[in-house]
Formats: C-alpha cells, structure tokens, sequence
C-alpha cells in the first residue's frame, strides 16, 4: 500500500510521521482486519516498487514530479 496517492494522505496514521509502526483496521469488502502498518525498508520499497508501477502505471509519472520518494507501507496481520 502506499501512503499516499496524488497527494491525498491514504491512512496508516503515525507511520509517516515517526518510521515506525500503527495500528490499522483493513476492511475489504465487508471484512474487516486488523493489522500493523510499517513504512517499507529501501530495499523492501525497491523490490515492490516495480510490482506497484505494474499495477498502476500513473504511480511512476507522480514519482517523476516529486523529488522525495513516495512511501510504500506494508501491512501486517496484528498479533491477539
């Protein structure tokens, strides 16, 4: 997941802000999860960058107007 998209801030409170993990509630469809958002290391954001591009082509272009690197967030099931 990235952070955000076109400048509008997806979610993962707190994760931008301090590097370090957040709560999330995930709801696809009608189910809902709770996981830990956590920004990707350089290398995780290198090796899923290209699978994201793949997905959606536009995300390339937005990288190519900003000169800060746009944050992929990787989300992870929370423990009980």
């Amino acid at each position: 997941m990235l952070e955000d998209v076109f400048g509008i801030y997806l979610g993962a409170r707190g994760v931008g802000e301090r590097q370090g993990t957040a709560d999330v509630e995930v709801e696809i469809g009608a189910e809902r999860s709770k996981m830990v958002a956590r920004r990707a290391s350089p290398d995780e954001h290198a090796a899923l960058w290209p699978r994201l591009v793949a997905m959606y082509p536009d995300f390339d272009g937005y990288q190519a107007r900003t000169t800060r690197t746009i944050p992929v967030v990787i989300l992870s099931p929370s423990r009980p």
